[in-house]
C-alpha cells in the first residue's frame, strides 16, 4: 500500500453559502482506485478515487460511487487499515453479506441483478 493524500470537498464552511473549505486526509492506496483512511473523528473510510494528473500521491474522489464508513472509534492508527483491508480481501462475497451486512443494524440496499 502506498501512502497518499486525498482532498475532499468543497464543503460549505459558513452555513450561509459564502465560503467553501476542503479537507486533506492522509491514507493508503489499497488498489488502483480506492483509498482507505482514518479521519479526525476516528472513522475508517474507503473511498473510490482518481489520481490528480501530474501528481503521484495526490487523489480526489472518483465520479463513480461514494465512500463507505467501515468502522468508528478507531484508536490504533494506520495498522487498522492493513488489518481491515486484509480481512476484506480474504472474505468471499457471501461471507461479507452474511457475517457483516446482515447482522448490522444498518439498512443496506443492493442491486445485484444485471
Amino acid at each position: 500500500m502506498k501512502k497518499v493524500a486525498l482532498i475532499l470537498g468543497p464543503y460549505d464552511d459558513s452555513g450561509d453559502g459564502s465560503g467553501h473549505s476542503y479537507v486533506m486526509e492522509t491514507g493508503y492506496l489499497v488498489d488502483d482506485r480506492h483509498v482507505m483512511y482514518i479521519d479526525a473523528e476516528g472513522d475508517l473510510w474507503v473511498e473510490p478515487v482518481r489520481r490528480v494528473d501530474g501528481r503521484k500521491t495526490l487523489y480526489i474522489p472518483s465520479d463513480v460511487g461514494s465512500g463507505v464508513k467501515l468502522a468508528t472509534g478507531v484508536e490504533r492508527g494506520d495498522i487498522v487499515i492493513s488489518e481491515v483491508h486484509a480481512r476484506l480481501v480474504g472474505m468471499t462475497g457471501w461471507a461479507f453479506l452474511t457475517n457483516v451486512l446482515l447482522p448490522s443494524d444498518n439498512a443496506v440496499e443492493l442491486e445485484l441483478l444485471e
